[in-house]
C-alpha cells in the first residue's frame, strides 16, 4: 500500500507526486493566520490596545 492510499487521504495513489497537495483546511489556516497579524499590526499602528506578544515584537 502507498503512502497517499491510506484510509484517511482523499486522493488515489499516485507513482509520484510533482507538487505537494494544498488542501483547503491548510490554505484556510494559513490565510486566517496571515490575516490575524494584519489585523494586529494595523491595530498597533493605530494605537489601539494590542496584545502583550504584539508590543514585545512579535508581530
Amino acid at each position: 500500500m502507498r503512502h497517499a492510499a491510506r484510509a484517511g487521504s482523499r486522493r488515489p495513489p499516485t507513482r509520484h507526486r510533482r507538487k505537494p497537495v494544498v488542501t483547503d483546511n491548510k490554505l484556510r489556516r494559513a490565510i486566517a493566520f496571515i490575516a490575524q497579524r494584519l489585523m494586529v499590526r494595523e491595530a498597533a499602528a493605530r494605537g489601539k490596545v494590542v496584545p502583550e506578544q504584539v508590543a514585545q515584537g512579535r508581530i
